[in-house]
């Protein structure tokens, strides 16, 4: 048996507590972990609430982790190398506020010397986001202009780095306090969403990563070129009337591979990550995350570690 913090009741956060679980058996594709650290997403939050998927309660919460190796399934060495004792970083879908957590062989990276535990499990959900939406989905190139919406945040952040990386003159929405902070880390133009209109600034933009949804949306898709791509985290352009043929929602799938690219970029100093604070595990403090990331009043990733 080990500890975990289950979900009794869709709801409120009082609704989560601690409980005895029996330890996972892992299948001869998957490798089982002790926990490390956490990071509090905003899917945990939306699940607990109930407006996120859902399962047969009590559930162990949970959406990220990294973990030290404890064993690995036989079929495991097969395409991936790990070994006991190394720490890899995945993103489970729930089940990561556990002592220990059975993960498949596709979905963990191994994390490098260099990256600590609470910088590669902040990077698990969003950081793998941002890599998949802007290498994989709009792929923009040297020359070219992308809208990211909520440059400060979690994604944000992260896929911001990425297209700068790739080349492309970035823009993106944020606060006002947000601006020195962002223009930092490379030619970013940052524009005050509650000051300045999409359309007074940007026209015929290439490409727009949303992260909003509703009215950012459609004001997006009107700053979009006739060949440009958006693509919406949150949202179905297709419930907006609009000829344009590249606009879709998309959802983040767990990729070691991808992960595992994005943390040698982090190694590297390429990507640099925002962490708002690091706590202990424990029950209080992952009620208080939740809290925090609900109000919006993260400057950055909250760890448990």
């Amino acid at each position: 048996m080990m500890e975990a913090i289950v979900l009794k009741k869709f709801g409120a956060f009082a609704n989560l507590d601690l409980a005895q679980v029996p330890t996972p058996t892992i299948t001869s594709k998957q490798i089982l972990v002790k926990r490390l650290a956490v990071a509090v997403e905003p899917y945990d939050v939306h699940f607990v609430a109930g407006n996120a998927g859902t399962a047969s309660l009590p559930v162990i919460v949970g959406s990220s982790i990294v973990g030290e190796v404890i064993t690995v399934g036989s079929e495991v060495t097969d395409i991936r190398e790990v070994k006991v004792g190394d720490r890899i970083v995945a993103a489970p879908h729930l089940k990561a506020c556990a002592e220990y957590v059975a993960i498949g062989r596709q979905a963990f990276a191994v994390v490098p010397d260099k990256v600590s535990d609470a910088v590669a499990v902040s990077q698990a959900v969003a950081g793998q986001t941002a890599y998949q939406m802007i290498n994989a989905q709009l792929q923009p190139q040297a020359g070219e202009t992308i809208l990211i919406h909520g440059g400060a945040g979690a994604v944000g952040y992260t896929a911001l780095q990425l297209a700068l990386l790739r080349g492309a003159k970035v823009y993106t929405t944020a606060r006002q306090h947000h601006q020195a902070q962002l223009e930092a880390l490379g030619d970013v133009t940052v524009i005050d969403y509650q000051q300045q209109s999409l359309k007074d600034v940007l026209n015929q933009v290439d490409y727009v990563l949303d992260t909003v949804g509703g009215a950012t949306l459609q004001a997006s898709l009107a700053i979009l070129a006739p060949k440009g791509k958006l693509v919406s985290l949150v949202d179905d352009p297709t419930r907006y009337k609009t000829s344009l043929q590249d606009a879709q929602q998309v959802f983040m799938k767990s990729r070691g591979s991808d992960l595992s690219k994005l943390l040698q970029l982090i190694a590297a100093t390429r990507v640099v990550v925002q962490i708002d604070q690091v706590v202990p595990f424990n029950l209080a403090n992952l009620k208080r995350g939740y809290q925090l990331s609900q109000a919006n009043q993260l400057n950055g990733k909250y760890v448990l570690a």
